[in-house]
């Protein structure tokens, strides 16, 4: 990684860390690019990676038929962070 996408990303953090409402992080993190409108992860913001995998999957449970896909993590792959989690139809990140 070049020593200015580092700088980029520490900046990036920075500002994240001090946003006060979800709304000032949202647009923060659609602005540099970590995520898209519907919040889906795009990278990770404690490294930068765009390589994300979905893991931890959870399949059915109560009231929900076998097979059907509940919940899942969005990590990277090159940090392990935890980008952002799916469940029900909507992502927490």
């Amino acid at each position: 990684m070049k020593i200015i996408d580092l700088l980029k990303l520490k900046y990036h953090n920075f500002r994240l860390r001090h946003t006060k409402t979800i709304e000032q992080e949202y647009i923060l993190l659609l602005k540099y690019g970590y995520i898209e409108k519907d919040c889906s992860p795009i990278k990770c913001t404690k490294c930068g990676s765009t390589n994300l995998e979905d893991m931890h999957e959870e399949y059915g449970g109560y009231n929900i038929p076998d097979g059907v896909l509940c919940e899942f993590d969005e990590v990277c792959t090159d940090c392990g962070n935890v980008c952002g989690h799916w469940a029900y139809g909507g992502w927490n990140l």
